[in-house]
Formats: C-alpha cells, sequence, structure tokens
C-alpha cells in the first residue's frame, strides 16, 4: 500500500517494513520493484506522481533505438553565464536560453524548441544537459539535445521550452523524433 501526505509517501509491501520513499527532487529516488514492475516518485512543485516502469513492456523490448543528425563540431558553442541563462552569438546574433532549475555545481537542463521542432524532431522540444558553468563560461552542445519522457509515451508529462528558448532557427543536431511515437 502506498500512502501519500503532502510531499511525503510511503511503501507498505504486504510483508515487510514500510519504507519512506524519496522524490526525486533532491537526486535519485527511491524505487519499489516487484517482479517486472518498478515505480518511483516525481515530485513537480508540491505534488507527487508515480513513475511506473514495466520491464517485460513492448516499449522496451521492441526498442530499437532513435536516429540522431550526424556529429557536427559546429554545433558545441560556447557560452556565458550570467548566473539565470546562457548566452551565445550564432551567426552574428546573440541568443539566450534558460535552463528549467539551477543547482549550483550540478548540470543544467534547458528545454529547447527550433525550427525542427514538430518536422524532424520531437514537437514539445529536446532536453539540452550542460555541465556547470565555470567562470561564467559553459559549452552547449546540442548534438547532445535528447526526446524528453513525454516523446516516448502519453503516460508522461513533460514541460514546454519556455519563449526565450525557442530558437528561430534549424537545430540540425542532437536526436530525431521518436519513430514509433
Amino acid at each position: 500500500m502506498l500512502a501519500v501526505k503532502g510531499t511525503h509517501a510511503q511503501w507498505q509491501p504486504i510483508s515487510g517494513t514500510p519504507l519512506e520513499l524519496q522524490s526525486d527532487i533532491a537526486g535519485t529516488p527511491s524505487v519499489v520493484t516487484y517482479e517486472a514492475l518498478s515505480f518511483f516518485l516525481i515530485q513537480r512543485d508540491d505534488r507527487l506522481a508515480l513513475r511506473v516502469r514495466d520491464s517485460n513492456a513492448a516499449t522496451r523490448t521492441e526498442f530499437r533505438g532513435i536516429d540522431r543528425f550526424d556529429f557536427n563540431p559546429e554545433w558545441q558553442i560556447n557560452a556565458t553565464w550570467d548566473g539565470e541563462r546562457a548566452s551565445f552569438v550564432l551567426g552574428g546574433n546573440t541568443f539566450f536560453l534558460r535552463p528549467q532549475t539551477i543547482n549550483a555545481g550540478k548540470p543544467l537542463q534547458f528545454v529547447i524548441a527550433d525550427q525542427t521542432s514538430g518536422r524532424q524532431t520531437y514537437g514539445g522540444g529536446r532536453f539540452l544537459f550542460a555541465d556547470p558553468p565555470e567562470n561564467g563560461h559553459l559549452v552547449l552542445d546540442f548534438n547532445r539535445a535528447v526526446n524528453p519522457p513525454c516523446a516516448f509515451t502519453p503516460f508522461a508529462v513533460c514541460p514546454l521550452p519556455p519563449a526565450e528558448n525557442r530558437l528561430p532557427f534549424a537545430v540540425e543536431a542532437g536526436e530525431f523524433v521518436y519513430a514509433h511515437s
């Protein structure tokens, strides 16, 4: 049985000791596994949700990978960091990207959309992770732009890119839309 009170949750197995569950808010969540099924808590603002996984699901066992653009070193872009957002110059124009959250010393996660979104890449945008800034600088490697969980299943909810992360050009780097979505 799962008991939830606010942002605290406890799992009580049929036999055994109750387990206080940690959500993903602080990093690695507690995972409960039973045969081929597992679940863990995700926390978004002050709300909890379950992310359930079935290791025997066809979406996992029949997964054949994701096509991607060919690697292009020109999409490894040096950016500056002002403590709230990254800025970079491309084609003589300056662009800004705002990350989802900022945690000192942790990688930054950006949700981006561009002129490939909804055509070659997932329409809801892609995730772009960057190593933590050092001395006000970071590298945005668009070759590593990936599909969010909602690109693979209707059972996931993903953030949409904020207005300033909607780039007015085609980022021909990273993953294509998942062929079976």
